[in-house]
Order: structure tokens, then C-alpha cells, then sequence
């Protein structure tokens, strides 16, 4: 008899640095996603729309989509679908950086807090826990978004409807939903 060897599952934080709230989600994931997966996972489980160009960091390599545009700012991008998390973030505590929208700069630590050895049946994408809610896309970074909370603070500010109108008059800086993001988790193929 042939034993079965399962890739190892991980417990990722992820968090959006300098975020005030702080923003940060618990994924469970097996460690042989490719990286172009984990990225579907991240964008369901943070909450972006996917609208924007991404990179992972480790160090000073790049791995993403591969554009020859890129290549003119004398950087390499390697191609995501070529790497799995476990080839970045070997073991407990590995960390890696995540940067989505390019122009705001939205910068993630994800970071292996634990490594399953045994976990039959297993596949997909887990969000075990989370805090708070995503930024709008397009807000302008972590400066746009403390602008946007400051003025929704205050319906007298001028610029008060405008916000609350393009944020999407539900907007909650405070909000999560665990079932929502499982939800959308189920839909990729992981």
C-alpha cells in the first residue's frame, strides 16, 4: 500500500499595513497553492474588487503577471503561476509581502502562523476569522482612506454627501462578514 502524501494546510494572517482600523483576515490554505490562486483568495477574503495590478515580495523578487512594460523599470517579474506559497513561506513564521493597486499601494503581510500536517480532506479556501472592513478601491492608500473616515464622520463637512455617496451609503469602516467572504471562497478552485 501506497501512502498518500498531502501538502501541509497553513493558517495565514494576512493584514493591510497601516491600515487604521486595522484590516486582517485568517485563511486557511493548502501550502501548494500557486500564487496566482492565492491571490483569488486574498481579493474574496479582504474584500477587493480585483481591479488592479498585484505583486508578491519576498525580498527584492517580484512575482506576478509578467509585462514587458515592467522590465523598463530594470526589475524582473516572475510569472506567479510558476510558484506555490510553500516555495516562498517554507515554515511556521515565514512571512511575505502582498501589494495590491499599484497606485495606492496597497501593501499586505501575510504571514504563516501555523503549518497542519494532517488534515484529510481538505481543499479550497477557509476564512477563519477577520477584523474589520476592506477599503473602496481607488480611495488613494491609507491617507485617502483616513481622509474618507474623517469626513464621514461629520455630515456637516462639505465633501460629506460626495463620500458617502461614492464609498456606498452602507460603508462601515467596522464591518465583517465571515459567512459572505466563506461564500465567496467556495468559488474558487483552489
Amino acid at each position: 500500500m501506497v501512502a498518500i502524501v498531502r501538502p501541509p494546510v497553513y493558517v495565514l494572517k494576512i493584514t493591510l499595513e497601516e491600515s487604521t482600523p486595522p484590516v486582517n483576515r485568517r485563511v486557511k490554505v493548502k501550502s501548494d497553492i500557486a500564487l496566482d490562486v492565492l491571490h483569488e483568495v486574498i481579493q474574496c477574503a479582504m474584500g477587493w474588487t480585483d481591479s488592479h495590478l498585484h505583486q508578491f515580495i519576498v525580498g527584492k523578487t517580484f512575482y506576478g503577471t509578467p509585462d514587458p512594460d515592467y522590465d523598463d523599470f530594470g526589475m524582473e517579474m516572475l510569472d506567479e503561476q510558476d510558484f506555490t506559497l510553500r516555495e516562498l513561506a517554507p515554515k511556521k513564521g515565514s512571512k511575505l509581502k502582498y501589494e495590491y493597486d499599484l497606485g495606492d499601494g496597497w501593501m499586505h503581510l501575510l504571514k504563516v502562523e501555523q503549518v497542519i500536517t494532517d488534515e484529510p480532506g481538505f481543499s479550497g479556501a477557509e476564512c477563519l476569522s477577520g477584523e474589520n472592513a476592506c477599503p473602496p478601491e481607488d480611495v488613494g492608500g491609507v491617507w485617502g482612506y483616513a481622509q474618507l473616515q474623517e469626513t464621514l464622520k461629520d455630515p456637516e463637512h462639505e465633501e460629506y454627501e460626495h463620500y458617502r455617496e461614492w464609498a456606498g451609503r452602507d460603508f462601515d469602516p467596522a464591518a465583517f462578514d465571515l459567512k459572505k467572504v466563506n461564500a465567496s471562497l467556495k468559488r474558487i478552485k483552489a
